[in-house]
């Protein structure tokens, strides 16, 4: 059974944007008047009316608190009535209000959000089945589900920036915070914290519960020895440098963001050049399909030169065999096996020790209890794997090396070639200027590759895992040879936040331990680790069941099948796009906006809930043949749909939808020709007279 079915009934402005009192639908005296059921609502309102400002308007009345983007304080200023006043564009300074009636588990509320422009303050007040109350006093399911959950609501009231939250370009949070919602799991989360980049759990009830066995049972006292002393300092510092790592971070994906953005509009501007002239002369398609190959080709080609070039069978043919008697001699004489592990050990069972003198009880039994310290199991099995794999490659050579090469070059050539049979014939078609403007722009975008390849390698230093590739480049301050520092001079100049945690970990047990809480310590930490394991397996599965469902959705729609196959996976950074096994390079704009409504509808279904779709302007920046596709899926995929939609995108759905038969709803709120309200501002109605609706244009609103 559904636990939440939600639908919006009416919507009343007052003193907002264009609107000094307007009812949608219009009220009959005092009486409300609600939109059909079980039918799609096509609100059509000129741009600059309000329809941006209404979707935020419903985010608040959704959330119980004032819309605003992450980051940003609330944007109420802006909603006020826009009046003119000596030619001049400005705002009144009267009361504002929105108000949504909305069904809820077949009751009705009305939500009112009263807005004081003078003081800047704001006050909810719910109309309830049993009277009017103060404040945002909504049923219990609906204030779980919705409560201070902006980004949730996002999901549902949708505009053109949530499909980028939901892809992961400025939001990665969005969808995860969505599915732990519906599945229930926000609570436990509350409980143990979030993960950091590094995967280490922080904040919650267990983050509390740790500072206080801190800051109380594991005290750190001042007198308590020079080592305790350093700890505490050490772990100071660290906070401090996990401060400055993570806004390092975060300036290096906004300044990646920014970069792809630029190049988002780069690639843009060199796809229509290349609509424009690349596609004029007769080969184009089949030499761009070909040089695309080639760079696939060369790509694969370039690995496997690596890949020989890193081998030292290839690159030290002539010292190989130096190599391979070294390892032989070391496998025959039986140093080591594993390393030298059981010659180690045998000592313990001799009468001498290798340096002449007796082996007693005591020296027996700490060679066996200690042997661990000094010989690590996954060094020794790969030192001995090493020995096996030089001993049984007994002769080198550069056969592959050179073969590698010779491929390397030939596919070079090749597309070397190409590139200039397309940019000769390219030249011919296209005059100087568009030359020389495609050259700056593939200049431009060397560039900003270059930037987002420098980002990269920064994030990557800072968050990476790969302890090998760290001190390999120079960049594992903080290990040490017996394991991690506790010297607040290393600890300052870490650079990478796993490597700062196992630091911070390495100090809290040393401290713990040196004061007897060990035990305590160790159990809330394994405990926090065990529930935060078993939550992350949980995620993982319920993102597959959305990816799973969300697909299904979507590939029944006619536009998912006409980019090859493409599958929508739900990762912990966002919404992908696969074809088979490979993430898809390019997806249209028309694809991710529709995928974002099969993805929100997918989540939806975990919590049992039925929730409208409103959005605004959905057709914006499509291609003409995606309209009908993405109609189908906004009107299929929720149990209602409200579409506030400008005069260019009623054309085209009333030239290639509904011509044909339908059984929309469509009204619209103009400005009749000549009407100034008496405030200054314009004079905005509603009708849902289907002729108007037919003959607005964006040039005509004001003569209607």
């Amino acid at each position: 059974m559904t636990q939440l079915n939600v639908r919006i009934l009416s919507l009343q402005w007052k003193n907002i944007r264009s609107f000094r009192s307007l009812n949608a639908p219009n009220k009959e005296g005092e009486k409300w008047i609600d939109w059909p059921k079980d039918k799609s609502i096509w609100l059509q309102m000129p741009n600059g009316t309000g329809k941006t400002t209404t979707l935020h308007l419903l985010r608040s009345i959704f959330t119980g608190e004032i819309w605003s983007k992450r980051g940003e304080s609330p944007k109420q200023h802006k909603w006020r009535r826009i009046i003119t006043t000596e030619g001049k564009k400005s705002y009144t300074n009267s009361p504002s209000s929105f108000l949504a009636r909305l069904e809820i588990n077949s009751e009705i509320y009305g939500i009112e959000l009263l807005i004081n422009h003078d003081d800047g303050t704001h006050r909810f007040i719910t109309h309830t089945p049993h009277g009017k109350r103060q404040g945002w006093e909504v049923p219990s399911e609906f204030r779980r589900i919705f409560g201070n959950n902006k980004r949730l609501v996002e999901l549902f009231l949708f505009d053109a920036e949530t499909s980028r939250q939901m892809t992961g370009k400025t939001d990665t949070s969005l969808l995860e915070n969505a599915i732990r919602q519906f599945g229930g799991m926000s609570n436990v989360f509350d409980l143990i914290g979030e993960p950091d980049i590094t995967g280490e759990y922080r904040g919650g009830k267990f983050g509390t519960l740790i500072d206080e066995l801190i800051k109380d049972i594991g005290k750190l006292k001042d007198d308590g020895g020079g080592k305790i002393k350093n700890w505490k300092r050490g772990l100071e510092e660290i906070k401090k440098v996990r401060n400055e790592l993570q806004k390092d971070i975060s300036k290096e994906k906004d300044d990646r963001e920014r970069f792809k953005r630029k190049l988002d509009g780069i690639n843009k501007k060199l796809d229509k050049i290349e609509d424009d002239y690349g596609n004029k002369f007769e080969e184009a398609k089949e030499l761009k399909e070909k040089i695309s190959e080639l760079e696939k080709l060369k790509i694969e080609h370039t690995s496997e030169l690596r890949k020989q070039l890193m081998n030292p069978m290839r690159t030290f043919k002539n010292q190989w065999d130096s190599f391979v008697n070294f390892h032989r001699k070391h496998q025959d004489d039986n140093l080591p096996e594993k390393v030298g592990k059981g010659w180690f050990l045998s000592i313990a069972d001799g009468e001498k020790c290798i340096c002449g003198k007796k082996i007693t009880t005591n020296m027996k039994r700490h060679i066996r209890n200690e042997s661990h310290k000094y010989l690590s199991t996954t060094k020794m099995n790969s030192v001995s794997a090493v020995q096996s794999a030089f001993s049984s490659n007994k002769t080198a050579d550069n056969i592959a090396l050179q073969e590698a090469y010779k491929n390397l070059k030939d596919i070079s050539a090749q597309l070397t070639e190409k590139i200039s049979i397309y940019e000769t014939e390219f030249a011919i078609l296209a005059d100087e200027k568009i030359q020389k403007q495609k050259k700056e722009l593939d200049r431009s975008k060397t560039e900003l590759e270059k930037n987002i390849e420098s980002c990269d390698f920064i994030i990557r230093k800072r968050t990476t895992n790969n302890r090998a590739w760290l001190h390999r480049d120079g960049f594992d301050a903080g290990i040490v040879a017996n394991g991690f520092t506790t010297d607040v001079g290393v600890i300052k100049v870490i650079e990478n936040l796993g490597i700062l945690t196992d630091v911070e970990k390495n100090l809290r047990t040393l401290i713990q331990n040196s004061q007897g809480f060990n035990k305590e310590w160790n159990g809330i930490q394994l405990t926090r680790k065990v529930i935060g394991r078993a939550l992350q397996d949980l995620s993982d599965e319920m993102r597959n069941d959305i990816s799973e469902i969300a697909t299904k959705t979507w590939t029944e729609m006619p536009a998912a099948g006409s980019e090859g196959q493409l599958q929508i996976t739900i990762q912990e950074d966002g919404m992908k796009f696969y074809r088979g096994n490979n993430e898809a390079e390019k997806v249209s704009g028309a694809q991710t906006v529709s995928a974002c409504y099969s993805v929100a509808k997918a989540v939806a279904s975990l919590g049992n809930i039925s929730v409208p779709l409103v959005c605004d302007t959905p057709f914006s920046g499509m291609d003409e043949d995606i309209y009908e596709p993405t109609y189908q899926n906004i009107t299929n995929s929720f149990n209602q749909c409200i579409a506030l939609i400008n005069t260019g995108e009623k054309k085209i759905l009333k030239g290639s939808i509904w011509n044909k038969e339908h059984s929309d709803f469509r009204a619209t709120i103009h400005q009749p020709f000549g009407k100034i309200d008496m405030d200054g501002g314009k004079y905005c109605v509603y009708t849902e007279d289907n002729n108007l609706f037919e003959k607005l244009s964006g040039s005509s609103y004001k003569k209607s």
